[in-house]
């Protein structure tokens, strides 16, 4: 699996950062550049720990029931005398993309990131600061994603998959995981348009998150006859104590939940992790534009994102409206069509009811000519009420244009006669 290191270049933090920033090289694995290239919101990228992809396809094989089989490595054999190197008694571990199955993590690569991005945003931290140290916690450990293996040590009978077709399967490890953490991290960060130059003591925090670890303490500085090691030496030269800082706040926040009992306690935990992402990081990259520039190089960097996410935002804006105002419309349709099945199913109720009682009436009278009589009679009060609204409508007709016509007034009193409702025309002098 170390095969994908090779054709990388993550030898050190300059080579990575020189690769992605000055060379713009992009790597040569077209699987690889796939999966940078989907990387968008921090938030959806949480859903890309667990979720596999044409790159984990290449690197894991998968059981007949659709389970990844995570490889042991050639070199994580035991010794048997005379040097002969034996193959482990443990079976590969069968499960899950994101697994982490181990003595030190029992929650998934998922869980693990929001668990530390919770654990950073709790620090005091210079809030310039805060936002780029909760991006590098939630892609410190991405790598693991595509360099976990099978190693020789068995997992504990409580753990999940503690054995597969009754062979007990090993725990899990990822040998040098943290260079493609700090290079897939570096392509994002230059993807997102954050400059080198800011980026650097971050990356350099992913690159050396194990040293401390494995000895590096600063304290040993004042401890008599302490030896200093070089690697300590040259992080401090090259990158300052500021670096160094950050690395000892990812170090510290990089906690695994070592029981299954710890990992069911922590489910609000993580939750209010996922809350950050959502809440802290997916406004910082969307505004990430907007940050005043500290270098010239910055300063054209930006120049150029920003004019490049002004016809994004734009069209992205007009797509979103466009999307908004079809949900309304199709949502304006959905109640005017409900509106009008329900004034329908009103007047067929109303029309049931009429006939309804029209039926009960009938039955209930005993004589048939008498109902015909009673129908007949009805049609007659109607017909006489419409002809005395037609000739009501026509008298309102007529005063409407009175006033076209000429004033007649036989009677004297200053009101024309025709206007004198049912009286007529007076004649008398």
């Amino acid at each position: 699996m170390k095969d994908i290191l090779l054709k990388l270049p993550v030898n050190s933090v300059e080579d990575i950062l020189s690769s992605v920033y000055s060379n713009n090289e992009n790597s040569s694995l077209p699987e690889l550049e796939e999966v940078i290239n989907s990387l968008d919101l921090p938030s959806n990228i949480l859903d890309d720990f667990l979720k596999p992809d044409s790159l984990t396809n290449v690197l894991y094989k998968k059981t007949e029931d659709g389970k990844f089989v995570f490889p042991k490595s050639q070199e994580d054999k035991k010794t048997w005398g005379f040097g002969l190197k034996l193959p482990n008694s443990v079976a590969n571990h069968v499960g899950n993309i994101g697994d982490l199955t181990s003595a030190y993590h029992k929650e998934n690569l998922k869980q693990h990131a929001l668990v530390v991005v919770n654990n950073l945003d709790k620090m005091s931290i210079r809030s310039s600061k805060k936002d780029l140290l909760l991006l590098t916690g939630l892609f410190h450990d991405f790598g693991r994603k595509y360099l976990t293996q099978t190693g020789d040590k068995e997992k504990f009978p409580t753990d999940a998959l503690y054995k597969y077709k009754d062979e007990v399967t090993g725990q899990l490890y990822a040998p040098d995981q943290e260079k493609l953490s700090a290079y897939i991290s570096a392509r994002y960060f230059k993807k997102m348009g954050i400059s080198e130059e800011e980026a650097r003591p971050y990356i350099a925090s992913i690159y050396y998150q194990n040293r401390l670890k494995t000895g590096w303490e600063k304290d040993v500085v004042d401890k008599n006859g302490a030896i200093i090691p070089d690697e300590y030496d040259y992080f401090i030269k090259a990158y300052g104590d500021e670096t160094y800082n950050l690395l000892r706040s990812l170090s510290s926040a990089d906690k695994g939940l070592l029981t299954n009992k710890t990992l069911a306690n922590a489910q609000s935990y993580i939750e209010q992790g996922q809350k950050i992402v959502l809440q802290k990081l997916d406004p910082f990259i969307l505004n990430i534009t907007s940050r005043k520039p500290m270098t010239v190089k910055e300063v054209d960097d930006k120049f150029y994102a920003t004019s490049q996410f002004d016809e994004f935002e734009k069209d992205a804006r007009e797509t979103s409206s466009r999307i908004l105002q079809q949900k309304q419309q199709e949502e304006q349709r959905r109640i005017n069509q409900k509106t009008y099945e329900e004034i329908i199913e009103n007047e067929r109720i109303l029309v049931e009811e009429q006939r309804k009682l029209e039926n009960e009436l009938i039955n209930n009278l005993t004589n048939v000519g008498a109902v015909v009589g009673t129908i007949a009679g009805a049609k007659q009060l109607i017909q006489e009420f419409n002809r005395e609204k037609l000739n009501e409508e026509r008298r309102k007709k007529e005063m409407l244009h009175a006033t076209e016509q000429d004033f007649i007034d036989l009677d004297g009193d200053g009101i024309d006669d025709r206007l004198e409702k049912d009286k007529g025309l007076d004649l008398s002098l």
